[in-house]
């Protein structure tokens, strides 16, 4: 019994070594998948703290003063620097064709700036009719229409450019003046840009 005993004795320390490096290397892999598993629930802990958070209502100066910081601006002032740019550039047209004795220029010129201006005129003054604030559905319906009657009428007044104009149409007037207008409402961008650094 005793030789059996001394016998059996190496057997098991080996299978205990064996069950040793099993545990050990089953142990990281256990602690990489419970600890990947944690990392979720402790992300969806954290939304939850995040949606519990409540909104802070502001006070009514506070909220005087951050419209004063950030004031909206009127729905006609694109159209109005898209006027002021389209004018300069009219006038210099003029300018140009009074010195270099060019024909239509200036005409030209200011059917393209009436190509840009005419049309965002229309779309802004349908966008801001009171039909539809109060749902939203139909305001977004309402700025699609007159979204389509904007890209309407400037394709209209493109293809009607040469019965009105006649001899005095210049492609290339009314092509600047259009794209002069239209960039006139990045240098309303560029103004309210600098105002607020000021």
């Amino acid at each position: 019994m005793a030789i059996a005993q001394l016998m059996n004795q190496p057997h098991l320390t080996n299978s205990s070594k064996k069950n040793e490096e099993e545990n050990c290397s089953a142990k990281p892999f256990k602690e990489f998948v419970f600890s990947g598993a944690k990392q979720p629930m402790g992300l969806a802990k954290e939304f939850e703290q995040q949606e519990d958070l409540k909104p802070i209502p502001l006070t009514a100066q506070q909220a005087n003063d951050w419209r004063n910081k950030y004031p909206q601006g009127s729905i006609w002032m694109p159209v109005m620097a898209q006027c002021f740019c389209g004018g300069i550039f009219c006038l210099f047209a003029y300018l140009f064709q009074i010195f270099y004795l060019g024909n239509g220029w200036w005409q030209s010129a200011l059917y393209g700036v009436l190509v840009a201006v005419v049309p965002n005129a229309l779309c802004a003054k349908g966008i801001s009719s009171k039909f539809g604030a109060n749902n939203l559905g139909a305001s977004v319906f309402k700025f699609f229409v007159w979204e389509g009657v904007k890209v309407v009428s400037s394709v209209v007044m493109l293809l009607s450019a040469p019965h009105w104009l006649g001899e005095f149409l210049s492609w290339p007037a009314l092509i600047l003046g259009l794209v002069v207008a239209f960039k006139g409402f990045w240098v309303l961008v560029l103004c309210s840009h600098l105002a607020r650094k000021i």
